[in-house]
């Protein structure tokens, strides 16, 4: 089961992820809540996130990876993977951690509640396997539905994917709204694991498909779930709408951290993006670190990657701050 970010989009106090970091007694936050620019002995990076209740398994993949960032900045460096990402954005925002990995949308919450800074997109493979910072969202149908425009899609039911992930349901979403309907009002939303899952859950749709939809990024029609499911996928579905520009994970930092410091961490991070730099044995094969996550390389960022994203979330109500 994977971590889900929903109840990160709802309002809610702070809950059991602030006593986890407690717990585990992040050490180097400074008393004004991350404010503070004197430079400290460790510096925290929050890595991705993987399944629930595998904690120990993102910790050991960052580990790799501090191990990389403090060799190029010759700063003291450590991982720390909290439960979900309300606690990343727990950590930026009361300073003990410094560096995190997120989710494109909820690094705007990020931003927008604490002042953390964009430094690097991630690049994954896209369609055909090229990689890119952004993938394109989706609005697909079974061929045989009858349904032939996003109109058409009043009253019917959206199979989706995580509410925080800007392929799979923000940008389609703030689509459908701008012609006129409400994906919350006007159809029946099941969010589903991934935006592969939701096709899935479409193509099995055969007798019934004139009453369903999916939101995917184009890259899932090529995922291995959607492929064993029907090997002609891309020609069962019908894509209504494409949305482009969907940014993928960020890299932030967090606010408050001397200028020398960010900056140090920016040209590691670079480095970092290097496959051919940043690699690590594992069973005695070399492998890039950022492949543990998926990831082919990094780009950096600067705040009008997220404009697209920003206004789709605004049109569909998603609270940022």
């Amino acid at each position: 089961m994977r971590v889900s970010r929903r109840s990160i989009l709802s309002a809610g106090g702070i809950g059991p992820l602030a006593l986890v970091l407690a717990a585990c007694g992040q050490g180097g936050g400074t008393a004004s809540g991350g404010g503070g620019t004197a430079t400290k002995s460790e510096y925290v990076v929050a890595p991705l996130l993987g399944n629930l209740n595998a904690l120990v398994t993102s910790i050991n993949r960052g580990q790799a990876m501090t191990d990389f960032l403090q060799k190029e900045t010759s700063l003291g460096v450590k991982a720390f993977a909290p439960g979900d990402y309300n606690g990343t954005q727990i950590g930026l925002r009361d300073g003990t951690i410094d560096f995190a990995f997120l989710p494109a949308l909820l690094f705007l919450r990020a931003q927008d509640d604490s002042g953390a800074q964009p430094l690097f997109r991630t690049i994954r493979p896209g369609v055909n396997k090229a990689p890119t910072p952004a993938f394109s969202g989706i609005i697909a149908v079974r061929a045989d539905s009858g349904i032939n425009t996003v109109s058409d899609l009043r009253g019917k039911n959206v199979f989706a994917g995580d509410p925080s992930d800007a392929a799979s349901w923000v940008l389609p979403a703030a689509h459908l709204k701008k012609n006129g309907v409400d994906p919350t009002k006007d159809t029946k939303v099941q969010y589903r694991n991934s935006g592969a899952d939701a096709l899935v859950q479409l193509l099995g749709k055969k007798s019934d498909a004139a009453s369903f939809a999916a939101f995917a990024s184009r890259q899932d029609l090529e995922h291995a779930d959607v492929i064993k499911a029907d090997a002609d996928a891309a020609k069962t579905l019908k894509i209504l709408a494409t949305v482009e520009n969907a940014p993928l994970d960020v890299i932030a930092a967090r606010k408050g951290i001397d200028t020398k410091v960010v900056d140090k961490f920016r040209a590691a991070f670079k480095n970092l993006g290097d496959t051919s730099k940043a690699t690590f044995t594992k069973d005695g094969k070399t492998e890039p670190i950022l492949a543990q996550w998926g990831i082919s390389g990094l780009a950096e960022a600067k705040d009008t990657d997220f404009a697209a994203l920003r206004e789709a979330a605004k049109t569909i109500g998603v609270r940022l701050k």
